[in-house]
C-alpha cells in the first residue's frame, strides 16, 4: 500500500536577483514561506478510506479521493504523518524559503 511520496519543487521568484544585497535577501526570505501540498488523485487509489494528516505533530485535516490540502510552513525540517486508519507512514523532509513540497498519497491495493 503506497501512502506517501514527497518531492521538493523549486518555485521561481518574480523578482530581480541582487546577489550582493544582504538586506534584500533577508526581506525576501521573510516574505516567501515554504509550503506543503498533499493531493489525493492517484488513479490506482482504492478510494475507500480517508487519509488523516498531521504536520509537525499537529492535525491538518483528512483527505478523500480528489481532495488536496496546502499549508504554509516555516523553512526548515518538518514531519508529515499520514494514515488511513490501518496503515501509517511518516515522512521527514526539509524545505528552503519559497520552496514547495508536493505529496501524492494513495490507498492503492498491494499487489
Amino acid at each position: 500500500m503506497a501512502l506517501v511520496d514527497i518531492a521538493v519543487v523549486e518555485v521561481p521568484l518574480d523578482v530581480e536577483m541582487r546577489l550582493d544585497d544582504v538586506e534584500y535577501w533577508a526581506r525576501l526570505y521573510e516574505k516567501h514561506p515554504a509550503s506543503v501540498t498533499v493531493t489525493r488523485t492517484d488513479p490506482s487509489d482504492v478510494q475507500q478510506r480517508q487519509l488523516v494528516l498531521s504536520l509537525d505533530h499537529t492535525g491538518i485535516g483528512q483527505l478523500l479521493f480528489g481532495q488536496s490540502i496546502i499549508r504554509d510552513v516555516a523553512p526548515g525540517p518538518h514531519t508529515l504523518r499520514v494514515h488511513n486508519t490501518l496503515v501509517w507512514k511518516t515522512v521527514r523532509f526539509d524545505v528552503k524559503p519559497a520552496n514547495r513540497c508536493d505529496s501524492k498519497p494513495s490507498t492503492a491495493r498491494a499487489i
